[in-house]
């Protein structure tokens, strides 16, 4: 079974960030966990990243005890999360720095009241 935040990922978020990045190290800046939950969690279904926090609270060193992703199920939430990581990936690839990321990012994924909301015309659907 592969990893689920692959090393590349992280290595493209370094890169966006203009930080050194030291492959083969699992100690990442609070930072990362910042970039992480911004750009992947905060954008699963909603109220998914918010039971993910009841479920994986904080220990009184400001850390959690698990991965947020161990709680997903295999039929549900993984997919999702797998779908965003890729995403992510895709759009840190193409994207020059982080701020260009960032416009990218809005660009794929506005805001909740910013999206459209799907009309379907009833008469050309029973056509």
């Amino acid at each position: 079974m592969g990893q689920t935040f692959p090393d590349y990922f992280f290595e493209q978020v370094y890169r966006l960030q203009a930080w050194e990045y030291r492959p083969g190290t699992s100690k990442r800046s609070r930072l990362v966990g910042h970039f992480v939950n911004r750009f992947i969690y905060d954008v699963l279904p909603e109220g998914v990243h918010e039971e993910l926090r009841e479920l994986n609270p904080t220990t009184p060193s400001g850390y959690r005890a698990y991965k947020h992703f161990q709680f997903l199920t295999a039929d549900s939430g993984s997919p999702h999360l797998d779908k965003q990581i890729s995403t992510v990936i895709t759009l840190t690839w193409i994207a020059k720095d982080r701020s260009e990321f960032e416009d990218l990012f809005a660009r794929a994924f506005p805001p909740v009241q910013e999206r459209l909301p799907l009309v379907l015309n009833a008469e050309q659907s029973a056509n």
